[in-house]
């Protein structure tokens, strides 16, 4: 598997949940059910928290990739 193919599979799912926690919400609301609102509040609450960590692990990354030190200024 090619890196461009695993990018392309994160990039999916990372649609597919920023479309879907949400309309578990929306739809949950409006039917009343309270369980799949309360999934689709507990997914993006998730979502937001692997961003944050997903964020500072690709910087990393970066940097190890490119040889930079921690306190370059860029």
């Amino acid at each position: 598997m090619t890196a461009k193919t695993v990018k392309n599979i994160c990039r999916g799912v990372a649609i597919v949940q920023a479309i879907l926690a949400p309309g578990l919400m929306i739809i949950g609301h409006i039917t009343g059910n309270k369980t799949m609102k309360n999934v689709g509040i507990a997914w993006c609450g998730l979502i937001v928290l692997d961003t944050g960590r997903t964020t500072w692990i690709a910087i990393d990354a970066i940097y190890e990739v490119e040889g930079l030190k921690d306190d370059m200024i860029l």
